[in-house]
């Protein structure tokens, strides 16, 4: 049986390690995983902000997001599936818990810079591709920026 969790200190090694083995479903190379290594890195502040929540079943991690509070609008700065666990809506109800998330932390829309494999399931989540960002990790390499909003903006009196 899955269920949801805030990450806890523990956590930040296997879910760095869930991160690099998802992104390299994608077939990119040893060399190219090479330079995204640290930028997938969870680190043990990460969890211990409780920004960071995991989906597991029996203990076994099977997928985690990341945001990142800057009111009021925030960042989905990581959602990592487990290989061979695609496509069993793990991915979308990360999503859907991470825009809930969101919307409790007081964010109104969160922004998506995403792999550009990705692009298709965040569309498919309703997130708006608004803008193109260049990588700063590899020149030329230009990464879609997305956002959703998670709630109408308080109006002013």
């Amino acid at each position: 049986m899955t269920q949801f969790r805030v990450a806890n200190r523990a956590d930040a090694p296997t879910l760095s390690e869930l991160a690099v083995r998802s992104k390299a479903s994608w077939g990119y190379s040893p060399e190219f995983m090479a330079i995204f290594a640290d930028e997938l890195k969870i680190s043990v502040s990460d969890c211990a902000a409780g920004l960071v929540r995991v989906v597991e079943d029996e203990k076994l991690i099977l997928g985690f997001y990341k945001l990142t509070n800057n009111k009021p609008v925030g960042e989905l700065d990581s959602l990592f599936v487990e290989p061979g666990y695609t496509n069993r809506r793990i991915g979308s109800s990360l999503f859907e818990r991470a825009v809930s998330h969101a919307k409790r932390l007081g964010i109104t829309e969160l922004e998506i810079v995403s792999d550009p494999h990705a692009l298709r399931f965040y569309d498919k989540m309703g997130a708006e591709l608004i803008d193109f960002s260049e990588s700063p990790s590899i020149k030329g390499r230009w990464l879609p920026i997305l956002r959703v909003k998670t709630a109408e903006p308080p109006k002013s009196i």
